[in-house]
C-alpha cells in the first residue's frame, strides 16, 4: 500500500515522539529507583501497572495515575495504644499500596501498620528512614513479623491488645507462649527419655524457659516451670553478629550444655515445627511463625498472592495475602501436622507412598510433592468429609492453650467425643449465656461465620467450657463450622442399642479405639547425626556441625494397634518414634555401635517405641469384631499366627512372625509392630505416663471372646449385654457342634 507522504511524516514524527516519550519515561523510572527520596514512584507506578493488567476496561485510568504521597493520620482517641509509638501521620501505603488491611478489626484509619510493626519515623518516604527500628527479632523472617513470640510483647502483646486483660482467655499472648505447640515440651521430653537422656518420661524442659506463677493444674499434668533445652555441645552455643558466645536464650533464661545427643536433634529437626520459628520453608510446609502461624494463612506454594507491589509474586515464602483470620482452614494446620502421629494429613485422608511417585494425577505419574513426600488419597476423616475443620472441634484451649504448662498434648487437649455425641447412658452437657460480657459472645462478635447471644444454650466441654460453636438451635443439637458457617446436626448415641450398649466398651475404650479402622503408620525411624556437615539450630538460627538427616524403613496403611492410654482407657497407638540411631564423624566414619543401635529406656524397653495417638481417622464403618477380639497385631503381638497352648494362662503361646527380623540387617530384636511377647510381657517404650500395652491377663481376655464370634457376630446380641454370665452358661446352653464348625471355618 502507498502512503501518503505527508501522512506518512505524521506517523513517523509520532513514533518517535512516543518512542522519546518512553524512553524518558523509562530513564525517570529509573532515575526514581537510583534516588532513595523517589523510589516510591517506582513502587506506585508498578501498583498502578498491575491494576491496569487486573481491570482492562480501566486501563487507561490506572497507567495515567498521578503518582501521590498517601498518608493516613490515626485516630488515636479510638485506640490509646497508638500514643505508645508517639507518631499520629504515616506514608507507608505511599509504596505498600494495595497491601490488603490486616482484619476488619483492625482498621488502618485506626490502627495504622505502626502500632504492629514500629517505626520512628513512619511519616518519611524514605525506605531506609521509614524502616528504621521496625520490630524484628533474631530471624530474617522475623523483621516481617511482629508476632514473632521474641518480640510480640512489643506488637500483639501490648496492654491493652492481645494482653493485660482481666478475663484470662483474653491473654493470648501469654498463653501462646506457654501452649505446648509453642514449646514442644512433649516431643522434647519423649526424645529424650527413649535416648536414655533422662529417666522419667515428664517433660522437665522446652524450647523456651517458662514458668506458670499462678494456679498449676497438676491433677491434669500441669507443672510449675520448664527450663530451655540445654544445646548437646560448646560447639552448639549460638554467637551474637560479633561472634561472642551467648550464655541465654531469647527471653534471657540460661543456656546450659547438656551433652545429650536428644537435644541435638531436637534442635536441629523436631523444633522446626513449634511457634518459635518460621518452620520448614518447603511446598505444603510453609507458615510464619508465631500468632501468624496459624492466623496468616500461606498457601502451599507459598508465594503472594496479594496487590501489594514491594513483595515478589516469584519469591516463595510470603502469606497468602496480608491479612489474619479465626477461619483456619486444615491445610494451615496441615503445614505443621504431616510428620510424626500424621495426625493432620490422616484427617484429609492422605497417606503417604514410599519415596515414589503415584500415578493419580491426570493420568500420569504426580512428580508434584507435599511435605518432602508423594500421597495417596483413600479415605478421609468422617468428619472432614462432611466439611469441618480442623478448628470446628478443637477450642482455643486446645490450640493456644489455657496459660498452664503441660508436659504432654493430651493433658492440653479438652475436646472430647462425648462433648457433643453424648455416651450411651448419659447425653450431652449443656449450660445457657447469661452474661453479655460472656466469653462465647465476644468470640462470636470476632468470627466472620457465628455468632453468640444471651440466652443461647451452649454444648460445654468435659473441663465446664462452653464450646462457641456448638448449641441447641431448635431443639436440635449443632455444630456450626467456625471456618464457612455451615451447621451441622451432631449425632447423639445416648440410649441407642449396639455397640455402645456394650458395658466394657462403655466403661474401658475411647471412642476412636472402635472408630479409628485405618491409620498411616511408619516404622524405624533410621535418625542419623552426621557431623561432616552442618545443621541449624532451629532456635538460635544459627548452624553447626551435625545435621540430621532422616530415613524410615517402611510405612503402612492399615488398622492401627490397640494398648492403654494414660486414662487407662484403650486407645489406638501408631509407631513413634522408632529410634535406630547413627553416628558418623567428621571424617564419614561409624562412631562406635551407633550403627543403627537401638538404646534401651530407664525401665528397659526398646526405644524402638509405640505411642496412643488420636490418629483423626474417624469413620462410621468402625472396625470390625474380629480386628480386634482375633487380631495378633492389634493387641499388640505383632503380625503373624499365634500358636495358643491349651495352659490357660497364656504362659507357654507362642508367634511365628510375618517380618523376619533377622534377615533385616537391623539390630531390633524383634518385628517393628510388635509391643509385646506372647507372654505378655512390654517390650516396646512408650513415652506418655501411665500408657502401656497390654498385659497377658487383659489379651487373655480379649482372646476370649473371640471364641464367641463365630455364632454371635452381632453388637446386639444379648450374651455382650453381661459376657461372663455368658461364659458360665456356656457348657449347658452354647450348641458346642455348631460352634466348633463355625470356629474351624473361621480359623482357615
Amino acid at each position: 500500500m502507498k502512503m501518503n507522504s505527508k501522512y506518512g511524516r505524521t506517523l513517523l514524527s509520532l513514533a518517535v515522539a512516543a518512542f522519546l516519550c518512553c524512553g524518558f519515561a523509562g530513564m525517570k523510572t529509573a532515575k526514581a529507583a537510583d534516588d532513595p527520596a523517589n523510589e516510591w514512584k517506582v513502587w506506585q507506578k508498578k501498583y498502578n501497572e498491575q491494576m491496569a493488567s487486573k481491570q482492562p476496561g480501566k486501563k487507561d485510568m490506572w497507567l495515567h495515575k498521578k503518582l501521590v504521597e498517601k498518608s493516613i493520620i490515626i485516630d488515636d482517641a479510638k485506640l490509646p495504644n497508638t500514643k505508645k509509638r508517639g507518631k499520629v501521620k504515616e506514608s507507608c501505603l505511599t509504596c505498600h499500596d494495595g497491601i490488603e488491611q490486616i482484619s476488619a478489626f483492625h482498621p488502618i484509619d485506626t490502627f495504622g501498620c505502626t502500632i504492629c510493626h514500629g517505626s520512628d519515623n513512619p511519616d518519611s518516604l524514605i525506605k531506609e528512614k521509614a524502616h528504621e527500628n521496625m520490630i524484628a527479632g533474631r530471624s530474617m523472617k522475623g523483621l516481617r513479623n511482629p508476632s514473632n513470640l521474641r518480640i510480640v510483647q512489643k506488637s500483639c502483646g501490648l496492654g491493652g491488645c492481645h494482653y493485660g486483660h482481666k478475663q484470662g482467655d483474653m491473654n493470648h499472648v501469654y498463653r501462646v507462649r506457654r501452649t505446648v505447640m509453642g514449646l514442644q515440651s512433649g516431643i522434647s521430653g519423649a526424645l529424650r527419655y527413649q535416648y536414655c537422656g533422662q529417666e522419667s518420661k515428664f517433660s522437665k524442659y522446652s524450647g523456651v524457659g517458662m514458668d506458670d506463677t499462678d494456679y498449676v493444674p497438676k491433677h491434669r499434668g500441669g507443672v510449675a516451670k520448664m527450663d530451655t533445652l540445654p544445646v548437646f555441645s560448646a560447639k552448639d552455643l549460638p554467637t551474637d553478629d560479633d561472634g561472642n558466645v551467648l550464655t541465654t536464650d531469647d527471653m534471657g533464661n540460661p543456656l546450659t550444655i547438656g551433652k545429650e545427643i536428644a537435644d541435638s536433634q531436637w534442635r536441629k529437626s523436631c523444633a522446626r515445627c513449634h511457634f518459635w520459628n518460621e518452620g520448614k520453608q518447603a511446598p505444603a510446609d510453609y507458615r510464619a511463625q508465631g500468632c501468624a502461624a496459624c492466623h496468616v494463612l500461606y498457601d502451599n506454594d507459598g508465594y503472594y498472592k496479594g496487590s501489594d507491589p514491594t513483595i515478589p509474586k516469584d519469591e516463595r515464602g510470603h502469606g497468602k495475602v496480608h491479612q489474619v483470620t479465626t477461619a483456619v482452614p486444615a491445610e494451615q494446620c496441615i503445614h505443621c501436622h504431616n510428620r510424626g502421629g500424621r495426625t493432620g494429613v490422616s484427617y484429609e485422608g492422605r497417606v503417604e507412598s514410599d519415596f515414589y511417585g503415584t500415578p493419580f494425577m491426570a493420568g500420569k505419574h504426580s512428580s508434584e510433592k507435599y511435605h518432602g513426600k508423594y500421597y495417596n488419597t483413600p479415605m478421609m476423616d468422617i468428619h472432614y468429609e462432611k466439611g469441618m475443620e480442623c478448628i470446628d472441634c478443637h477450642t482455643q484451649f486446645d490450640t493456644m492453650g489455657d496459660g498452664n504448662l503441660y508436659s504432654k498434648k493430651h493433658e492440653q487437649a479438652e475436646v472430647r467425643c462425648q462433648d457433643c455425641h453424648g455416651t450411651y447412658k448419659q447425653g450431652i452437657v449443656t449450660t445457657k449465656v447469661t452474661d453479655p460480657k460472656d466469653r462465647v459472645i465476644r468470640l462470636g462478635m470476632v468470627s466472620p461465620n457465628y455468632e453468640n447471644n444471651v440466652g443461647d444454650e451452649m454444648v460445654v466441654t468435659g473441663r465446664g467450657n462452653k464450646y462457641t460453636n456448638a448449641k441447641i438451635i431448635d431443639g436440635e443439637p449443632i455444630l456450626i463450622s467456625k471456618f464457612d458457617g455451615r451447621e451441622h446436626v451432631m449425632p447423639i448415641i445416648t440410649n441407642k442399642k449396639g455397640v455402645h450398649s456394650i458395658p466394657q466398651h462403655q466403661e474401658r475404650m475411647e471412642c476412636w479405639a472402635c472408630h479409628a479402622r485405618h491409620t498411616s503408620q511408619c516404622y524405624g525411624c533410621h535418625d542419623n547425626y552426621d557431623q561432616t556437615r552442618k545443621g541449624k539450630d532451629k532456635l538460635s538460627f544459627q548452624k553447626s556441625a551435625g545435621k540430621w538427616p532422616e530415613f524410615r524403613t517402611y510405612v503402612r496403611y492399615d488398622t492401627p494397634l490397640l494398648g492403654l492410654s494414660a486414662k487407662g482407657l484403650v486407645t489406638t497407638y501408631v509407631p513413634g518414634c522408632q529410634v535406630f540411631f547413627n553416628a558418623v564423624n567428621k571424617k564419614g566414619e561409624i562412631l562406635g555401635d551407633f550403627d543403627n543401635f537401638v538404646f534401651q529406656s530407664s525401665e528397659g524397653y526398646s526405644s524402638v517405641a509405640t505411642n496412643p495417638v488420636f490418629t483423626h481417622t474417624v469413620r462410621t464403618e468402625v472396625r470390625s469384631c474380629e480386628d480386634c477380639h482375633l487380631s495378633t497385631k492389634a493387641l499388640g503381638l505383632g503380625t503373624g499366627q499365634l500358636t495358643i497352648d491349651p495352659d490357660p494362662t497364656g504362659k507357654k503361646d507362642s508367634m511365628k512372625y510375618t517380618y523376619e527380623m533377622d534377615r533385616s540387617g537391623l539390630s531390633a530384636a524383634f518385628p517393628l509392630d510388635v509391643m509385646i511377647t506372647p507372654q505378655g510381657n512390654q517390650i516396646s517404650s512408650t513415652s506418655h505416663v501411665g500408657a502401656r500395652p497390654f498385659n497377658q491377663a487383659e489379651v487373655n481376655r480379649i482372646l476370649k471372646v473371640g471364641n464367641c464370634l463365630p455364632c454371635h457376630d452381632g453388637y446386639n446380641d444379648p450374651i455382650y449385654q453381661d459376657i461372663y454370665k455368658a461364659y458360665k452358661d456356656f457348657p449347658t446352653k452354647c450348641k458346642k457342634d455348631a460352634f466348633l464348625k463355625k470356629a474351624t471355618a473361621a480359623a482357615k
